[in-house]
């Protein structure tokens, strides 16, 4: 620690709760649709990060390189994110029927 500075650890709330945290058949719908646009958005970042790994002619494929892990893991949990959501929302629009 700095002489004469304090450090604190940085605290981290949740504004809303989790798409998913509870599930409930009432609000189903609501909660699936919202975990597919987040699945979007987290889709168009992990492509932002693939664009600027082009765009500055960084590899994918070095393992040295923190982007090509980053890059897989974002698709995996995207595609995770994505097969949840159409679950979710196939059983949601099935209880409409």
């Amino acid at each position: 620690m700095l002489k004469g500075r304090q450090t604190r650890s940085p605290t981290f709330t949740r504004s809303t709760p989790s798409p998913v945290s509870t599930l409930d058949e009432t609000t189903l719908p609501q909660q699936a649709e919202r975990l597919e646009r987040l699945t979007d958005e987290a889709e168009a970042r992990r492509d932002e990060v693939i664009g600027e790994t082009e765009r500055l002619s960084l590899s994918l494929s070095d393992p040295a390189s923190p982007y090509g892990i980053l890059v897989t893991e974002a698709t995996r949990l995207t595609e995770e994110f994505r097969y949840t959501s159409e679950v979710l929302l196939d059983l949601a629009h099935a209880e409409d029927r």
